[in-house]
């Protein structure tokens, strides 16, 4: 009867699910621009709909686009065992940066990296970018069409390097793998859309002894 007993009071595993898919007021996201007129290196983009990593040409001048995103992790327990982690990016289309993915001139595929020093939502531009990490940096393939939805893009690992350097990371950037070749994008929504189906989403799959 003792030994039942102990082994009933020993804790047991369990399963649990947070989903994170935040709206304009605590979503944090923002896009830069690194455009050589009209001062863009300097502006903040930080209530536009647009999530996008760009390679294009404007009046015949290049730029490229980036963007930054984070999520607030203080729903998730200290001691949490993480067991999977998964970002879903819904796509998007405006007029200021055209419609959808593109893959004119090449492919498409970009970079998640971790952002290891601090940014402000109202306040990152292209001149004041935070740093980011290569380490466990994830790809996303090319697109296939031009509204394609990136729907349980694992990144695990590279969360989990937030989650256990949480000082030295704040979020992630969304930049294209190959920003030398001209007219290739990707074009997501930001927590700022209305339409809250398409703001991104991540759903973190942990563990805990209870």
């Amino acid at each position: 009867m003792d030994s039942c007993k102990k082994d009933c009071d020993c804790p047991l595993l369990v399963s649990h699910v947070v989903t994170l898919q935040p709206n304009s007021v605590k979503g944090k996201d923002a896009f830069i621009e690194d455009y050589p007129f009209e001062d863009y290196r300097n502006k903040n983009w930080g209530n536009s709909e647009e999530l996008a990593a760009i390679s294009w040409t404007s009046g015949g001048t290049p730029y490229i686009v980036r963007s930054f995103i984070d999520f607030n992790f203080d729903t998730i327990p200290a001691k949490a065992i993480i067991d999977s982690i998964k970002l879903s990016l819904y796509a998007h289309g405006n007029i200021g940066h055209g419609f959808g993915h593109d893959t004119i001139d090449g492919s498409n595929e970009c970079y998640l990296q971790r952002v290891i020093e601090e940014w402000d939502e109202d306040l990152i531009t292209w001149n004041t970018q935070p740093q980011t990490t290569e380490l466990n940096q994830v790809l996303i393939p090319k697109s296939d069409r031009t509204m394609q939805n990136y729907v349980s893009i694992n990144i695990t690992c590279l969360v989990k390097d937030i989650y256990n350097n949480i000082d030295e990371s704040h979020g992630l950037m969304l930049r294209l793998k190959n920003e030398d070749g001209l007219r290739r994008r990707m074009f997501f929504a930001t927590s700022d859309i209305e339409e809250h189906q398409k703001r991104p989403k991540l759903e973190i799959y942990y563990s805990i002894y209870e």
